[in-house]
């Protein structure tokens, strides 16, 4: 398979490096993701389990759509995470983790939903987000959504992930295989091994309150 990486100009190149793509080059905290080598991955990931009240508002997809969120995020299994593209660190973390998991589940034959919710709708209109989603190789599966200041301050407090200094967030991610289920919250970065085991975890007992 070929390798997708941006040089210093910004010109897409490609290299055959084994059997998965990997988007991941001059996003320097998808590297160090990779390498497990985040200052912040010394601390274990603190995994919680909760309901919440998704607020009725419409987002906006990458070619402007109209997305109502209850609809969306109401459809299982779902991962869910909260970014903001001028974030060097964190954010392309966690979407190299959502990259891979894309990846292995799309070669087991299985699919998950994956949505990726701005933190800062102000820069990241819909342009700059489909570029960065195009980055990270996103599949139909996978999508960006921003809204109103508003809309996504409400929808940030509804899953308690707000906080005035966007580019210092605490990364979170969030996971439901059911609609009827409550979310799976795991706060810190969370490799694609994780991930996969917690996926495959709820799958297993997912008849069962979890």
């Amino acid at each position: 398979m070929n390798r997708f990486y941006l040089s210093k100009h910004r010109q897409r190149k490609t290299e055959t490096v084994g059997t998965v793509r990997q988007p991941f080059e001059y996003y320097q905290g998808a590297l160090n993701h990779r390498e497990q080598q985040l200052p912040f991955r010394d601390e274990a990931t603190v995994r919680s389990v909760a309901f919440y009240v998704i607020p009725d508002v419409v987002l906006r997809g990458l070619n402007r759509e109209r997305v109502p969120l209850r609809t969306i995020l109401g459809k299982a299994p779902l991962l869910l995470n909260f970014i903001c593209t001028s974030c060097a660190v964190a954010c392309p973390a966690m979407c190299a983790a959502f990259f891979e998991i894309q990846e292995i589940l799309a070669r087991k034959g299985s699919k998950i939903r994956m949505v990726s919710i701005s933190l800062d709708p102000q820069q990241d209109i819909p342009e700059r987000l489909k570029a960065y989603a195009r980055h990270f190789l996103a599949g139909p599966e996978w999508q960006f959504l921003a809204g109103s200041e508003s809309d996504s301050i409400a929808v940030q407090q509804a899953f308690g992930v707000y906080e005035i200094d966007t580019l210092n967030h605490v990364p979170v991610t969030f996971l439901r295989i059911m609609p009827d289920k409550p979310w799976v919250r795991l706060s810190g970065l969370v490799t694609p091994d994780e991930l996969l085991s917690e996926f495959r975890y709820l799958v297993s007992i997912a008849p069962c309150v979890y």
